[in-house]
């Protein structure tokens, strides 16, 4: 069992090297492979050239752990702009209809929620996707 996956950190890698990890991590339940798998996508500079969409979509094809999509859905229900076709498309109904819900709640206000933080985002994100952290 790989325990300090930190010291093998390769910065230089494609970002396809760290998505077909965390899939192959996944599909073989390798939980330390699939945290170092995120690490280095959490870091890595073109990750942030990828839409929420894209990035939520990766996540939960590989089931990745709920702290890891809370704060993207926090961002994506906290974006000004409506959603594309393709965004809405890409993600399952069920999941469109909680953004939906979220973004509904966060824009009323229906939380009693003023000024908001990106911590009062994912506390709704929480709530309305029932995630237990």
């Amino acid at each position: 069992m790989l325990t300090n996956c930190s010291k093998y950190a390769l910065r230089n890698e494609p970002l396809s090297t760290w998505f077909t990890t965390l899939r192959l991590s996944h599909r073989f339940t390798l939980p330390s492979i699939t945290s170092f798998a995120l690490s280095q996508l959490t870091l890595h500079p073109s990750t942030h050239h990828l839409s929420l969409v894209s990035r939520i979509k990766l996540y939960m094809d590989n089931a990745v752990p709920p702290q890891y999509l809370i704060p993207l859905f926090a961002e994506l229900c906290a974006l000004p702009k409506i959603l594309s076709m393709d965004e809405v498309k890409a993600l399952h109904p069920d999941l469109m209809m909680r953004v939906m819900m979220v973004r509904e709640k966060v824009r009323t206000g229906d939380h009693g929620l003023s000024g908001l933080r990106a911590e009062d985002v994912e506390d709704v994100v929480r709530e309305v996707f029932e995630i237990d952290t």
